[in-house]
C-alpha cells in the first residue's frame, strides 16, 4: 500500500505532464542545451523534474543575470565612443534598464519597515506565563493573554508543590551564597560526611573533616534544614548516559526539584535556548552551567563525528587503526611532543591530520572549523563567482538598549525592563543612574559580563535580521530555508541577493563582529565590463549612490573637530530609532551622518601600525584619495619580485577593455561550476 506523501507525488507527477508546454523569451523548450536563461514556469516542477532542477540550480548562481555583457565586451570599443546625445543601441538599454532596477525607493522602504519590525529598541520585554521564557515583542515574537486556568503547564501535582516549599527560599533564588556562619559549617560537615562515607564504606571516618561548633541545638536544626547535601562519589558519572543525574547534581540551585531536563544525554540547544532565556536569568548568569554546556557541546560532537566517519570512511579509520596500533607509534607520538620543530614530529603530523582533520572539522567553533570555512568559502567563489559587497556588523553592546534590558532581572510585564519607560532617553542625557540601577558605562560593562548569553543571543538575532531583512538572505540557522528562484526573490540593499557567507569574529574587548560577503547586485563582472563606458558608468554611480554614500556634510566635520578639542563625549548611534529613508528621508540621512560621524571617522593609533604594512604606513590606507563624485577607475597588481609575496597596486589613468580571459563566456547550462585547470 502506497504512503500516502507518494500518492500525493505521483498525483503531481501526472497532472504536470497534463500541463501546457512552456517556452522561455526566446521561444526555447526547457533543457540543458538551452542558450537562455529559463523562464518561471519552466521552472515551477523543480522538485519533480530532474531538469528544471538543474537549471534552478543554474540559474539561481545568478551568473545569467546580465547576458548582454558578452555581446557588449565583443563591441567594447563602439560602445565606449558613443555619442551620449545618439540613439541607444537596444543592447545599452537593456543594461541601463537593468541597473535602474535594481534597488528602487519602494525596495528600499519596503527593506527598512521590514527591518524595523524586527528589530526595535523600544520593544517591549514580556515574560511567558506558561514557559517562564523571555522575549521581546517584534517580529516573530508576539504576547497574548490567556486565562490562568488556561494555563496547564503551571498545574503542579501536590507532591512536587510540598518539595519546591520545603526547599529554602535562598537555593529557589538563586546561587547560593556561603556565609561564614555555623549553618555554612554544618553545610561543610554534611559534606565531608558523605565524601568520607562514599571513600570509606567500611565505615572509617577518618577522611572526613570533622568541623567542631558550639551552637545551641535549635540553631543547628535549622542550619540542618538551610542545607543542600550534595553526594559525591569516587565514581565519575557517564555525561553520555547519565548526563541529567549530572546536572541536576552540580547545580541544585538551577534544578531545585532534580527534573526537567527532557533527555539523559546530550541537552539538545533548543533546550539550552530556553533555559537561557528563562526571565529569572539564573542559567543565564551561572557562568560554570554555561562553560559545562559548551564543553559537552564539543565533546558530543567530537564523538559524534568520529561515530560517522567509522561508518562512512573505513579507508581512512582502517589506516589510521594501523597507524596507531603500531608498537612505535607510541613513541613517536612522545617524541613529537617534546621536540615539536624537528622533521620527525612534522611528518607524523602531516601523516596524521589527513584522518584527524575529518572529524575535527565538525566541531563547533574549533579551530579545524573555521579552517574548513575557508574551503567551503572558496567553493561558493567558484560557484557564484567573486562577491559583490564585503560588509563588517559589529553591535554596540555596551549600548545597545535590547542587551540591558535583557540582562537585568524581571519583576513583571509592566515596568522597567519590560517596558522602555525613558530608558533611551536617560541614556542620551548621559545620565548614571536609571531605576536606582548603575548606567555608567563601566557598569553596564559588568553588568553584561554577568550575563554574556544575553548579549551573545541579541548579537545572533542582530545578525540575522541583517542577513535575512537587508540583504535578503536568510542564514540556514534562520529555520527551514527554501530554495526561492531568482526571478522571485525581493531585492536586499545591495539589489538582487544570491548568497551571503559570514564569519564571527571576537574584539579585544570580548565582543563579538562579524564580517561577510554578499553575492547579488551589480556583479563585479558586470561592472568590470561596462565600467569604462562613459554612458554605463553614469548610470551605475547613480545605482550606487542611492544604497551607498561615502560623505559628511562640512558642519558635521567641524562639530566633530570641536568635540574633539572639547573632550565631549556625545549621545552613541545605538540610542535612536532608525527613520525610513523614503518617508522620513531628511530624519535617515540625520541618522547616517551620526552613526557615521561616532563610528566611521577614522583616528589614527596604536592598531594603525600593526602587522608589517603598519610599519611604515596605515594599515588602513589612511588618507585616501577623495573624490568630488562617485566614478570608476581600474586598479593593477604589481609584483616586483615573483619570489617575494609583497604586491603593490597602481590606479590607471584610463580604463583599458576587459580582457576576454576574465570575462564568463562558458555556456553556464552545461558547465554551471568553472573547470579547475589541470596544469
Amino acid at each position: 500500500m502506497k504512503k500516502e506523501y507518494q500518492r500525493r507525488y505521483l498525483a503531481k507527477v501526472k497532472k504536470q505532464k497534463q500541463g501546457a508546454v512552456h517556452y522561455n523569451a526566446q521561444q526555447e523548450l526547457l533543457s540543458t542545451l538551452m542558450k537562455h536563461a529559463p523562464s518561471v514556469e519552466q521552472m515551477e516542477h523543480a522538485e519533480t523534474n530532474i531538469v528544471a532542477a538543474l537549471m534552478n540550480l543554474v540559474t539561481n548562481t545568478g551568473l545569467g543575470r546580465f547576458p548582454e555583457i558578452t555581446t557588449l565586451i565583443d563591441n567594447w570599443q563602439a560602445a565606449a565612443n558613443l555619442d551620449p546625445n545618439a540613439p541607444r543601441p537596444t543592447i545599452i538599454s537593456n543594461i541601463i534598464n537593468e541597473v535602474n532596477q535594481n534597488v528602487t525607493e519602494d525596495d528600499m522602504s519596503r527593506i527598512v519597515e521590514e527591518f524595523l519590525q524586527s528589530w526595535n529598541i523600544e520593544a517591549k520585554l514580556f515574560a511567558c506565563a506558561s514557559c517562564g521564557m523571555k522575549a521581546f515583542e517584534m517580529g516573530a515574537d508576539q504576547a497574548h493573554s490567556v486565562p490562568i486556568d488556561q494555563l496547564s503547564s503551571l498545574l503542579m501535582s501536590d507532591t512536587d508543590m510540598e518539595e519546591l516549599l520545603s526547599i529554602p527560599l535562598k537555593f529557589r533564588s538563586g546561587d547560593p551564597k556561603t556565609n561564614n556562619t555555623s549553618a555554612t559549617a554544618i553545610a561543610f560537615q554534611s559534606i565531608a560526611a558523605s565524601i568520607g562515607e562514599s571513600n570509606n564504606p567500611q565505615g572509617d571516618q577518618a577522611t572526613a573533616q570533622e568541623i567542631p561548633t558550639d551552637s545551641p541545638p535549635e540553631e543547628l536544626l535549622e542550619a540542618e534544614s538551610n542545607c543542600i547535601n550534595i553526594e559525591q562519589s569516587a565514581e565519575p558519572i557517564n555525561e553520555f548516559e547519565e548526563n541529567h543525574h549530572l546536572l541536576y547534581s552540580a547545580f541544585p540551585h538551577l534544578f531545585p526539584l532534580g527534573k526537567g531536563l527532557r533527555r539523559t544525554n546530550s541537552v539538545p540547544q533548543k533546550d539550552v535556548y530556553h533555559m537561557e532565556n528563562q526571565w529569572s536569568g539564573k542559567f543565564a548568569k551561572c557562568l560554570r552551567f554555561q562553560f559545562l554546556l559548551f564543553d559537552q557541546m564539543q565533546q558530543h560532537s567530537a564523538a559524534r563525528a568520529v561515530k560517522a566517519s567509522v561508518l562512512s570512511n573505513t579507508v581512512s579509520m582502517n589506516k589510521f587503526s594501523e597507524m596507531i596500533a603500531n608498537p612505535a607509534f607510541i613513541g613517536q607520538l612522545e617524541h613529537a611532543k617534546n621536540h615539536p620543530n624537528t622533521t620527525e614530529a612534522k611528518a607524523l603530523l602531516a601523516k596524521m591530520t589527513p584522518h584527524i582533520s575529518l572529524v575535527n572539522r565538525k566541531v563547533p567553533y574549533s579551530a579545524a572549523e573555521r579552517k574548513a570555512a575557508v574551503g567551503h568559502l572558496m567553493n561558493m567563489v567558484r560557484y557564484y563567482g567573486p562577491p559583490t559587497i564585503f560588509n563588517t556588523i559589529s553591535q554596540d553592546d555596551i549600548h545597545g538598549l535590547l542587551n540591558i534590558r535583557l540582562t537585568l532581572n524581571m519583576k513583571n510585564n509592566v515596568t522597567f525592563p519590560a517596558t522602555e519607560d525613558g530608558f533611551a532617553e536617560a541614556h542620551r542625557q548621559q545620565q548614571t543612574e536609571f531605576h536606582s540601577i548603575s548606567i555608567h558605562p563601566s557598569a553596564l560593562r559588568i553588568l553584561l559580563a554577568e550575563g554574556p548569553a544575553f548579549a551573545a543571543n541579541m548579537y545572533y538575532k542582530t545578525s540575522n535580521n541583517v542577513f535575512s531583512h537587508l540583504f535578503g538572505t536568510p542564514p540556514d540557522s534562520a529555520g527551514k530555508k527554501k530554495t526561492v528562484p531568482l526571478a522571485h526573490r525581493k531585492a536586499g540593499i545591495f539589489g538582487t541577493p544570491i548568497a551571503a557567507f559570514g564569519c564571527t569574529e571576537e574584539q579585544s574587548r570580548g565582543s563579538l563582529h562579524m564580517h561577510s560577503l554578499f553575492w547579488g547586485g551589480l556583479t563585479p563582472s558586470m561592472l568590470q565590463a561596462v565600467g569604462g563606458i562613459p554612458i554605463l558608468a553614469r548610470h551605475i554611480a547613480s545605482a550606487i549612490n542611492r544604497t551607498v554614500m561615502a560623505q559628511l556634510q562640512p558642519e558635521i566635520h567641524v562639530r566633530h573637530l570641536l568635540r574633539d578639542l572639547h573632550n565631549e563625549s556625545p549621545a552613541h548611534a545605538a540610542l535612536f530609532k532608525c527613520n525610513n529613508p523614503v518617508t522620513e528621508k531628511r530624519k535617515f540621512i540625520q541618522d547616517f551622518q551620526r552613526t557615521v560621524d561616532l563610528s566611521n571617522v577614522h583616528v589614527h593609533g596604536p592598531s594603525c601600525h600593526h602587522t608589517r604594512t603598519g610599519e611604515v604606513c596605515c594599515r588602513f590606507g589612511k588618507p585616501t584619495h577623495l573624490r568630488e563624485e562617485t566614478g570608476v577607475e581600474q586598479i593593477v597588481a604589481i609584483k616586483a619580485d615573483p619570489k617575494k609575496p609583497d604586491i603593490s597596486f597602481e590606479v590607471l589613468p584610463a580604463i583599458q577593455p576587459p580582457a576576454e580571459a576574465t570575462t564568463t563566456k562558458r555556456n553556464y547550462s552545461n558547465i554551471p561550476v568553472a573547470i579547475r585547470k589541470t596544469e
